[in-house]
C-alpha cells in the first residue's frame, strides 16, 4: 500500500508530493518545488520524522517552480532523477525565465532516468505508471497509481481548468488530448495536481471545459 504526502510551497504554491511504500518506508519525492532553504528544510524534516527513505525524483515537467528543490534534495539522500528527455531544454530556459521574473534560479541537475508514456518507473518499492500528458510542456508526464487510485497531473489538468500553454513547447492541441487521456482513467480516481485542489476523474468529465464529450 502506498500513502501521499502533499507539501505546498515557493512563492506560486507548488504542490511537492511524497508518495512512500508504507511496509518498507521507502518514498519517492515528486516536483519537489521548493524554492528556499527553509522549504527544504521542512519537507526533509517531515521525511525523516516519518522515518522515510527517499529513492528516487520523480518530475512531471522541467518548469522552475517543479524543480527548485531537485538538486539540494538530490545532495542530501543521493537520489536520482527520472523525468522526460524532452523537457531538458527546461533547465536553460528556466535560468531566462526567472531572471526576467525576478526569481531565483533553479540549480541545474543531472536527469539519469529518461520516462515514456506507457512505462511503469520503479525507485526502490515505489512504482507507477507513466502516463504521456504533453502540452504544458512538450515532455510532460503524468504518475498514475491504479492500486491506490490516484494519479499525479502536474500542471496537465486542474480542479476545473487546465494548464497553460504559452510557454515554450506549450501546445493547446496536445494539451487538450492529454486531459481527455486522464480522463479515460476510472471516473473515482483521485487527480492530485501541481497547484489547488485535487479532483477526481468523474468530477472533470462533468465540469472541466476540455471534459464536456467525455459524460
Amino acid at each position: 500500500m502506498a500513502d501521499v504526502w502533499q507539501y505546498t510551497s515557493n512563492p506560486i504554491g507548488e504542490h511537492t508530493y511524497v508518495v512512500s511504500e508504507a511496509e518498507s518506508g521507502e518514498c519517492v519525492i515528486v516536483d519537489p518545488g521548493c524554492m528556499a532553504d527553509h522549504e527544504v528544510a521542512q519537507l526533509c524534516d517531515h521525511i525523516d520524522r516519518a522515518g522515510l527513505k527517499p529513492m528516487g525524483i520523480w518530475l512531471t515537467h522541467g518548469h522552475f517552480d517543479h524543480v527548485w528543490g531537485v538538486a539540494p534534495l538530490k545532495r542530501k539522500y543521493g537520489l536520482e532523477v527520472w523525468a522526460s528527455a524532452l523537457d531538458q531544454d527546461w533547465q536553460e530556459e528556466n535560468e531566462n525565465t526567472c531572471c526576467g521574473w525576478g526569481l531565483p534560479s533553479p540549480e541545474r541537475f543531472e536527469i539519469e532516468h529518461h520516462v515514456h508514456g506507457g512505462d511503469t518507473v520503479t525507485s526502490g518499492k515505489v512504482s507507477a505508471k507513466v502516463v504521456a500528458t504533453p502540452g504544458h510542456t512538450r515532455g510532460g508526464v503524468s504518475y498514475y497509481f491504479e492500486a491506490m487510485g490516484f494519479c499525479l497531473t502536474g500542471d496537465t489538468i486542474f480542479c476545473g481548468s487546465i494548464g497553460r500553454t504559452d510557454l515554450m513547447g506549450g501546445d493547446i492541441a496536445a494539451l487538450r488530448n492529454s486531459v481527455q487521456t486522464l480522463l479515460r482513467l476510472p471516473e473515482q480516481t483521485r487527480l492530485l495536481p501541481g497547484h489547488g485542489d485535487e479532483t477526481t476523474v468523474g468530477y472533470e468529465r462533468l465540469y472541466n471545459p476540455f471534459g464536456a464529450d467525455m459524460t
